[in-house]
C-alpha cells in the first residue's frame, strides 16, 4: 500500500480510478451468472481504463474532452 503525499497524489489518484473502474464492472457483471470468474477477470482487465469514458456517453473511438477521470492507470 502506497501512503498518499503531495508528492505522488496524481499518480496514486489515477490508480485509485483504475480499482474504482474495476469494481464497478464487477458489481455490474456479478449479478449474470453466466460469466465464469475467469472471463469476468479478462473482461475488467480489458476493460476498465474505457469504463469512465463509456460511462460519460462517449463512443470508443472519440476523443474524449480533457479530464483526470480519462487517465486511469
Amino acid at each position: 500500500m502506497v501512503a498518499i503525499s503531495k508528492e505522488n497524489f496524481w499518480d496514486v489518484f489515477s490508480e485509485i480510478l483504475g480499482v474504482d473502474a474495476k469494481l464497478s464492472i464487477l458489481t455490474e457483471l456479478a449479478p449474470f451468472g453466466d460469466f465464469s470468474n475467469e472471463e469476468i477477470i479478462r473482461i475488467i482487465e480489458n476493460d476498465y481504463k474505457d469504463y469512465f469514458k463509456e460511462l460519460c456517453g462517449y463512443d470508443l473511438k472519440m476523443k474524449e474532452k480533457p479530464s483526470i477521470i480519462f487517465h486511469i492507470s
